[in-house]
This record gives C-alpha cells, structure tokens and sequence, in this order.
C-alpha cells in the first residue's frame, strides 16, 4: 500500500492549493451590538419603546420611566457620576443587555455645569473669557461620553433617547425656508451625535463631511466668529 503524503497543501474546490490567509475566510453573519439614536417630542413613547429592549438599564431614567418596570442607575449630579456609572458597566459584572441614556437633552446640562465649575463662571459663555471657548470645552466633554459609550457596544446594545424640537431650515435649492425636526441640544453636540450614527452604519465620507463641520465650527468660534 504506497504511502499517504500529508506535506501537500490543500485544495480549493477547482484542485488548486489553498494558502494559508485563504484558509482563514469564514462564512456567516456577524452580528453585532446594535448603537441607535431614538428621538421624537414628548410622550411619543421613546423610553417605552427602550424599555422593550434586551434586559435594558436605563441611565438618567427621566420621568418617562416612572410606571416601567426596567432597572436604573439613580439620577446623577454631575457628568462625573455619570461616566462612573458607565464606566461600572463596563468592568463590573451584572446582567443587562442593553444600557439606556434617558435623555441626551438631560446630558447637556451636565455637561455645560462641568464647564462652569472648571472655569469657576457662572454661564459657559464666560468660560475662559468668553468668544465661544465653553462650548469648544463642552465638545471635548461630549466627545468622551460617546469614547466611553463606543468602547461599552462591544458588550452591550447602546440605546440613546432624545427629544426632538422644531428648527426652521433654509435649503440653498429652495426658494423658501420650511420647519423640520432635529435634536434639542446644541447645534454642534447635534453634529457629534449624527457623526456617530454615520460612523456605525453610513456612508464614510458622509461622516467625515460632519465631522470637516464640526471642526469648522471650531475654527470660527477660536476666530470670534458663530
């Protein structure tokens, strides 16, 4: 009986030799942690519908949470809480699925009060000698909490909630303005959110079109300018 080589690579499937980085393709669907932004006006039913969520805990948990019956964090104080908490379910073991932020309109407050007790002013338009340097600051805060927020969808499914506020919109195409919904925080921190939404599941040069606006936002207020 001749012998067996077994030093011969293998083959594909019209007989020629499969290499190695060939033989590392797999096949199948790759599912992932779903990261959604959810906004609409009041008592649409956003924190309801979140509540239906993979074994969710709601973080902020406004009074929209009152009669569900899901887990929370308690209300925070400060942005600082906030990121602690967070950052708990990344590193500590519990049971969600899902973690829920209720509501981002209820971050921005936080986060504009961190800036003013940083700079020790009483409005973020006094930080550092006003011209628009608070709201800069505000945008490296925001830029954390979605850092932190990214790194735990590699465990769990990020829902974010918020609600919606009527903008009048001028189309440069149009002959006229008309009214649309957008988010109700600051314009920019709008900006960051939409990026990020891109980044997950859009086009990636619509995201590095959001994010060229954003920094030049950035660039007009370091200039005087809004």
């Amino acid at each position: 009986m001749p012998a067996t080589n077994t030093s011969e690579p293998p083959t594909g499937g019209n007989g020629r030799a499969t290499s190695g980085i060939l033989s590392t393709i797999s096949r199948g669907k790759r599912p992932r942690h779903i990261f959604a932004l959810i906004y609409g006006t009041d008592g649409v039913g956003k924190s309801t519908l979140c509540s239906h969520a993979p074994n969710p805990v709601f973080v902020g948990a406004e009074k929209g949470t009152e009669q569900l019956d899901v887990a929370r964090f308690p209300q925070t104080e400060t942005i600082g809480e906030l990121f602690g908490q967070l950052r708990a379910l990344q590193t500590e073991k519990h049971e969600s699925d899902t973690v829920v932020l209720d509501s981002l309109d209820w971050i921005e407050p936080l986060i504009w009060k961190a800036v003013c007790d940083e700079g020790k002013v009483e409005t973020i338009e006094q930080y550092a000698g006003g011209y628009g340097k608070g709201y800069i600051r505000a945008l490296d805060l925001w830029r954390t909490l979605i850092k932190e927020l990214a790194g735990l969808n590699h465990k769990m499914h990020v829902l974010l909630i918020a609600h919606a506020q009527i903008k009048s919109f001028q189309d440069p195409e149009l002959a006229s303005a008309y009214d649309r919904y957008q988010l109700k925080i600051n314009e920019r921190a709008v900006k960051i959110q939409l990026a990020l939404a891109l980044a997950r599941v859009g086009d990636p040069e619509d995201m590095v079109y959001l994010s060229q606006l954003i920094e030049a936002d950035i660039q007009r207020i370091r200039m005087g300018r809004t």
